[in-house]
């Protein structure tokens, strides 16, 4: 019997000793997770108080009348009386609150704020500023599609 308790103490004791299982790579019957898809943003690369400025946008501005449309096809900017100018396509350089384009003698500046045009109830996301050549004027922007969607 003592043979017996003898033997209990060496297993033991060899159980105790043995180095642990050192393989960390999981069962070939239960594999890990495929890690999940790194997070997208939901924004736009050019997306100013929600408004995607990569897609079309209107400027308009009154006293004097104006409007501004870009597009991936250019910018057209147009005045009463006046002659359109039609200008390349340009991006807009964003910061936190603002987005600005130059182009040659025509500035556009977005700030986002919700502005309204004075003449109607129509809210926009964005409050503009055009300069060209060297005349400030004011006005609001949006989407090209909202304001389509929301003639009377």
């Amino acid at each position: 019997m003592r043979h017996m308790g003898y033997l209990a103490i060496v297993l033991i004791c060899l159980t105790a000793c043995s180095p642990a299982n050192t393989d960390t790579s999981p069962p070939e019957d239960n594999p890990e997770p495929a890690s999940a898809p790194a997070q997208v943003s939901a924004l736009p690369a050019h997306n100013l108080n929600g408004v995607d400025l990569d897609q079309p946008l209107t400027l308009l501005g009154t006293e004097p009348f104006w409007s501004v449309t870009t597009s991936s096809s250019g910018i057209v900017f147009k005045r009463p009386d006046e002659a359109d100018i039609t200008l390349s396509a340009a991006p807009f350089t964003v910061t936190a609150d603002t987005a600005e384009l130059r182009h040659d003698e025509l500035t556009i500046a977005l700030t986002a704020a919700t502005c309204s045009d004075g003449m109607s109830d129509r809210a926009y996301p964005l409050t503009a500023q055009v300069t060209y050549k060297g005349k400030v004027m004011q006005g609001c922007a949006a989407p090209t599609t909202d304001l389509q969607l929301n003639r009377p």
